[in-house]
């Protein structure tokens, strides 16, 4: 299969997915992406620019507000966490400085062309990216408004061949560049664009639960939780969302 096809049997796939699947979609067009760029580990990350930002911050107030790994584990949800305990300190790798410049437009960048050698060289690649095997990044990012934008992010690992190039480059950018729409939904259902706070994993399972259409009943049974819990955090959900119910909450999703 040639790589127009491979990108339209994903485009195609996309369809099968409804609202409350979202995970399961995310990983699908992850995976889908991973093998049209021969890339081993990828990601999805939700960043917003806040507006209590330290003074002289290099990335203008951008943070991350949401993760979800393709392939999920101890390791990576450590890495993260460490990206983010740095951050707070206002330690700023020039990582994040060189995906940024341009924030708030459709973009695809590679590490290895936005960065100096050096940077290859750094304790922050070191210990973030070297220490599991990753080598070259590369970045797709999709505003979502002025201040979010959803990015997704994919590395080789221990790979004959290392470094990413312009075909890997236009693949993403053909492949990627029709699926605002998918990013909505990702953003929305972790919180990160109508909600005043990202939502905590209960809150999205939930969330997820009511999308199918499930009574209260049994979204208590299959999660395991009483139903004064579910009307509980439906009702947190509505408040986080700023709607008045169950079928206004729904409706974001059908018109995302």
């Amino acid at each position: 299969m040639d790589a127009e096809q491979s990108i339209h049997e994903l485009w195609d796939g996309m369809s099968q997915f409804g609202a409350s699947r979202s995970d399961a979609a995310l990983d699908y067009v992850l995976a889908s992406l991973c093998r049209l760029i021969d890339a081993q580990y990828a990601f999805w990350m939700g960043g917003v620019r806040m507006s209590n930002a330290f003074v002289n911050d290099p990335i203008n107030g951008w943070r991350l507000a949401a993760v979800h790994h393709l392939h999920d584990s101890p390791e990576s949800r450590a890495t993260y966490k460490q990206h983010l305990r740095r951050l707070r300190k206002g330690e700023v790798d020039a990582c994040f400085v060189a995906h940024l410049r341009m924030a708030g437009e459709y973009r695809v960048n590679i590490n290895s062309q936005v960065l100096p050698q050096s940077w290859f060289e750094s304790e922050f690649y070191q210990t973030m990216h070297a220490a599991q095997g990753k080598q070259d990044g590369i970045l797709v990012a999709v505003p979502l408004g002025e201040d979010v934008e959803s990015w997704f992010g994919f590395h080789r690992i221990n790979h004959a061949r290392p470094h990413f190039g312009d075909k890997e480059k236009q693949l993403l950018f053909t492949a990627v560049r029709s699926m605002k729409w998918f990013h909505q939904q990702v953003a929305l259902s972790h919180g990160i664009l109508l909600a005043e706070k990202p939502l905590t994993q209960l809150e999205r399972q939930v969330l997820n639960e009511l999308l199918t259409g499930k009574s209260a009943k049994d979204i208590a049974t299959t999660l395991t939780l009483t139903t004064a819990t579910v009307s509980t955090y439906t009702k947190r959900l509505c408040h986080k969302f700023n709607v008045r119910g169950r079928s206004q909450l729904t409706a974001l999703w059908l018109s995302s």
